[in-house]
């Protein structure tokens, strides 16, 4: 079975860019949050789960999960909030053991901005590596990835607040610089990982 190296970061850290270049290398990468929309549509459980708390109201027409209906439920209300992500995340999780299981790699590249808010698994992690820059620097980014206004960002990045102290972090990437110094970074990490888990 592959090694997990989650790399998390907050908004505008740069972890999707960083988990494009490994996938570049030819390393699998589970995207949790692509993969937590998809398991709206797909994961039975999660579907009674969420309507067993939230209402026969969250489900559209088609009898799936109105991912719209059902944020704005939780936009305001932060326990709201923690209750529907303490039932999605089990369900990720489900699907990404079931989907690592098939990977034929040294290790595997499972992608979470919020993977240090939320308890991960007993043995899910063989590494956590966060992605970090300075907040100015990140909001700045981001703002103009996204075209969000500073005030939406800023809201964004709270949510975010990964902590470069955190004792379960096993490495950091800090990206401050150039989208080539960080491929030599990630070009590092990536071999010092191959050689840990061959």
């Amino acid at each position: 079975m592959p090694a997990t190296v989650v790399i998390t970061g907050g908004i505008g850290s740069g972890k999707s860019m960083v988990c494009g270049m490994l996938a570049r290398k030819g390393l699998p990468t589970y995207d949790s949050d692509s993969a937590a929309k998809r398991l709206y549509d797909l994961d039975d459980e999660l579907l009674e789960a969420v309507v067993e708390h939230f209402g026969k109201e969250v489900l559209g027409a088609d009898g799936r999960i109105d991912r719209r209906e059902l944020a704005s439920r939780v936009f305001s209300d932060s326990s709201e909030l923690k209750i529907l992500e303490d039932l999605v995340h089990p369900a990720v999780f489900r699907d990404f053991e079931k989907w690592k299981s098939q990977q034929a790699s040294a290790f595997v590249v499972y992608e979470s901005a919020l993977a240090l808010q939320h308890t991960l698994p007993d043995g899910f992690a063989d590494e956590i590596v966060l992605v970090d820059a300075p907040l100015e620097l990140r909001l700045e980014r981001a703002c103009r990835r996204d075209g969000r206004s500073r005030e939406e960002t800023e809201a964004r990045a709270r949510q975010q607040n990964a902590d470069a102290a955190d004792p379960r972090l096993t490495y950091l990437l800090e990206n401050s610089g150039t989208e080539a110094e960080l491929a030599e970074k990630v070009d590092v990490m990536y071999h010092i990982f191959i050689e840990k888990y061959k």
